[in-house]
Order: C-alpha cells, then sequence, then structure tokens
C-alpha cells in the first residue's frame, strides 16, 4: 500500500491516525506499507506497522504518472491511498480523507485473499545486510537507496543478508519472501547463484534484453524464486520485486534466513546484481543519481532488496 502524505495538514494526519490504530492488523497481514512525502524529512511513521518504510516523492512526481496511468486527473487532494497487488495490479484508490482508510484498504486485501483461496502473508526478504559491495543507485520507489553490489567476475564476487525472523509461531508448509531487485539487461546473460541458509537452492541469469519482464525458477527442496519487473530504467535496467518461497524445511520458527547471492565467472565487469534495503528508500531524501563508476561502466544484471 502507498499513502502519499500531506504536512501538518488536517486530513493527513486524520490518515496517519487510522493506520496507527491499525497497526497490528496490518502487521498481521504482513504486506508492503510506505507513507511517502513530498519533501523532507519525513517523519510520522514511527507509530505505524513495522514493515512500514518511508519515501520522498518531490514534487509528487512519482504521483502524477501514478494518476496518469490510472486515467485520473492531475489535479489531487492528499492523502492519496494506493492499494497494489501483483497480480491484480491496483486494488483499491482513494483521494483525500475519509473515515476509515486504513480499514477500507485492509478490507479490500482480505476480501481478494479469501476469494484466492486463503490470505498471503509476505515476509521482509531483508532485514540487514552481511557484506556486499554497496552502490548507490535507483529502485522501485523514489528516488535512489544503497544496494548491494554483485558481478560476474571471478566466480568469488558475493552479496549476503538477512530476512526478517521468521514468526515464532509459524506453523505452515511454506513462506514467501519479499525484496527489491534491479535485473540490467542488454549484456548478455549471465548467471547467479542463490544460497539459502548457506547452501544451494537456485540459479537465475540476467536477460539480453528487457523483453524478459517475469519469470520464475525451481530451486531445492520446492524452493521457488521469481520476479517481476515494475520499472525499465534510463539503461534498460529492469527494476522490480523477487519473491522467495521457501519450503518449511529451510525455515527456523523465530530466526531470519540468511540469503546469499553470487555471480558465475565471466567477463569482468559485465554483470552486477544488487540487494537493497527496504527501509532505506523511506529515509532517503537524495535525489535520483547514479554513479561515475556506473555511467562508466553499465551493467548487465542487478537486483536489491
Amino acid at each position: 500500500m502507498l499513502a502519499w502524505i500531506g504536512r501538518g495538514d488536517e486530513p493527513s494526519s486524520h490518515a496517519l491516525s487510522d493506520l496507527a490504530r491499525m497497526k497490528e492488523p496490518f502487521e498481521q497481514w504482513g504486506g508492503g506499507l510506505a507513507i511517502v512525502h513530498a519533501a523532507p524529512p519525513g517523519g510520522g511513521a514511527a507509530s505505524l506497522a513495522r514493515q512500514t518504510v518511508e519515501a520522498v516523492d518531490p514534487g509528487g512526481a512519482f504521483l502524477a504518472k501514478v494518476l496518469a496511468a490510472l486515467g485520473r486527473p492531475a489535479s489531487f487532494r492528499l492523502p492519496v491511498i494506493v492499494g497494489l497487488d501483483p497480480e491484480r495490479g491496483v486494488i483499491f484508490f482513494s483521494e483525500g480523507y475519509s473515515i476509515g482508510s486504513g480499514e477500507q484498504v485492509l478490507g479490500t486485501i482480505r476480501r481478494l485473499a479469501r476469494r484466492a483461496g486463503g490470505e498471503k502473508r509476505w515476509l521482509s526478504g531483508y532485514a540487514r545486510s552481511l557484506h556486499g559491495e554497496v552502490l548507490g543507485y535507483q529502485s522501485p520507489y523514489p528516488g535512489p537507496t544503497p544496494a548491494r553490489l554483485v558481478r560476474t567476475t571471478d566466480g568469488t564476487m558475493s552479496a549476503a543478508w538477512e530476512t526478517e525472523a521468521v514468526p515464532a509461531s509459524f506453523g505452515e508448509e511454506s513462506a514467501t519472501f519479499a525484496f527489491m531487485v534491479g535485473l540490467a539487461s542488454g549484456y548478455g546473460a549471465h548467471r547467479f547463484d542463490l544460497l539459502v541458509n548457506d547452501e544451494p537452492c537456485c540459479s537465475f541469469r540476467s536477460s539480453k534484453d528487457t523483453s524478459e519482464r517475469e519469470w520464475a525458477v525451481r530451486g531445492e527442496g520446492g524452493a521457488e524464486l521469481s520476479f517481476r519487473t515494475t520499472l525499465v530504467g534510463h539503461f534498460n535496467e529492469m527494476f522490480g520485486f523477487m519473491l522467495l518461497k521457501l519450503p518449511r524445511s529451510a525455515l527456523t520458527p523465530g530466526s531470519p534466513v540468511r540469503l546469499e547471492v553470487v555471480g558465475e565467472a565471466g567477463e569482468a565487469r559485465t554483470t552486477s546484481w544488487h540487494s537493497r534495503s527496504r527501509r532505506t528508500p523511506g529515509s532517503s531524501s537524495a535525489r535520483r543519481r547514479l554513479s561515475s563508476a556506473s555511467r562508466r561502466e553499465p551493467h548487465a544484471s542487478s537486483a536489491w532488496t
């Protein structure tokens, strides 16, 4: 769910209060919740569900694109709340404050989940970094964020991180972890290996072009990794989200899962893979930028959470 919030105005304050009252139900749902500000600094998310991130949309540029894509007028009244589903697209839209905004969007999500045969619970695929080269880059959310970079060089370059802890009461047959990713294209298809708790899980490849925007691969023990593009960058990078489904045998209730990506041995500095924090986009107030190194050496594949 994305919520564009004004600064200090009464409708936005009421909307934040509504979302704060729904803190526990939103945490039980487990989906993504982003509070988007028109200008830095942010604020107001401390009392919301723990998975909440904050982002900055300077001048409402990203919101204008969303409204255009929905066929809505460019003029709007804050707060604007948009509910998104990876399979159904936009499932909820509201403009201006209405009583019970949080209950309304959560009710829509639950109704759709019941129709699909059960409520989906996605766990955060990123909680903290363990190692990896850092590069500032763009993401599916507005603005640049630090990414963990992997290239196909000598076959040893890697990035590792931990997911959020699996709930102590978890008793389902599998869990799905969601994280932000970017895969560059146009420089050949190169292999990356995903390790789960230091054990091989599956492999995926960067794309030769931007035509393959969605894919899924199967891994060990019933694991499955899928990717869906939500944004194509200026250098034909494909930005979006990965979903990693893991069987119960790979999970320890109360503990995080260790994930690591390793690039294959290949032509030096041709392919990269990024792992990006979900928390960072909301705290960053910098405008979109590319490092000078990135401009000199375009990378073929990248991903971040």
